[in-house]
């Protein structure tokens, strides 16, 4: 079963992407953390495909710690989501990595995961 990992502190936001994710992508597991400790936790237990994280989660010292979850979670795909489009530059070049603005269309999430 393909798993994404929705993680930002945001109840409400966790829930509408669960609920458009699962409904566009039937068999889709979304899991979901609200802090950056229940988000290292559920990596160690799980292999998601996709992590889509808050640049703002509870936890991260700084807006962009790929180093960090790249250690957690050499292999995915990560994606960073904010309401602030500048954090968009601070975005690597690095393979795997994105950046979704939340004020954007849902289906543009759907385009960055490339999960079919």
């Amino acid at each position: 079963m393909r798993q994404v990992l929705v993680a930002d502190d945001h109840m409400g936001s966790c829930q509408a992407i669960k609920v458009f994710l699962e409904n566009r992508l039937p068999g889709l597991e979304v899991l979901i953390a609200h802090t950056l400790e229940d988000t290292l936790e559920i990596l160690c237990d799980n292999a998601p495909d996709v992590l889509v994280i808050d640049t703002e989660l509870q936890g991260l010292k700084s807006d962009l710690e790929v180093d960090m979850l790249r250690s957690y979670f050499p292999k995915g795909l990560i994606i960073f989501t904010s309401t602030k489009p500048e954090i968009a530059r601070m975005i690597s070049e690095e393979k795997d990595i994105r950046f979704f603005d939340k004020s954007t269309s849902a289906e543009y999430l759907l385009n960055l995961m490339q999960i079919n």
